[in-house]
């Protein structure tokens, strides 16, 4: 039959290292989940700087539309393409159409920009949760380590009341 202070210090043992291990495994999880979140958050860049880049081309196309426009209704009033009225129209919408243009490219690129930001954070803070669960898994073995050494080396070591100090018993014998 096996000793019970030896079988519960083996069962405490056992239940100290598992919960480390758990804990080891809950930051793998939380870094993978972090690294989902950050690919999800890096595609949406991808899709946010081609969506800008598909608007600045509506843009564009929009004020070629409204260039055509107005020189049509010039030349249905007798007005030339070199009148000065209608040079200044023609360059007022080209320059509304690439300034809108550009305005759809840097949103987009603004909001991809914040996308990758909040992508790095969420990598970081996977990092930090691996990291964090390492440092916890090993307190809990240092904690599970004293915990059984309090609780069941103060049965085996040497008391002067009881003589054992100079029986000549091994430091090995006293302690354990």
């Amino acid at each position: 039959m096996a000793d019970p202070v030896s079988a519960s210090m083996a069962l405490t043992a056992a239940a100290t290292v598992m919960s480390a291990g758990a804990q080891i495994r809950q930051g793998k999880q939380a870094q993978s989940a972090a690294n989902d979140e950050a690919a999800q958050l890096e595609q949406n860049a991808g899709q946010q700087i081609a969506s800008s880049q598909r608007a600045a081309l509506s843009d564009e196309q929009q004020a070629r539309l409204a260039q055509s426009r107005a020189l049509a209704v010039a030349a249905a009033s007798g007005g030339g393409a070199s009148d000065p009225t209608i040079v200044g129209i023609l360059s007022r919408l080209n320059g509304e159409g690439t300034y809108r243009s550009m305005v759809d490219l840097y949103q987009g690129q603004e909001r991809a920009r914040q996308l990758n930001d909040q992508a790095s954070a969420a990598r970081y803070k996977g990092e930090s949760a691996a990291s964090n669960s390492k440092l916890s898994a090993a307190a809990t073995l240092v904690s599970g380590s004293s915990s059984m050494y309090s609780k069941y080396a103060a049965d085996h070591r040497p008391s002067v009341a009881n003589g054992d100090v100079g029986s000549g018993n091994s430091v090995q014998n006293v302690l354990f």
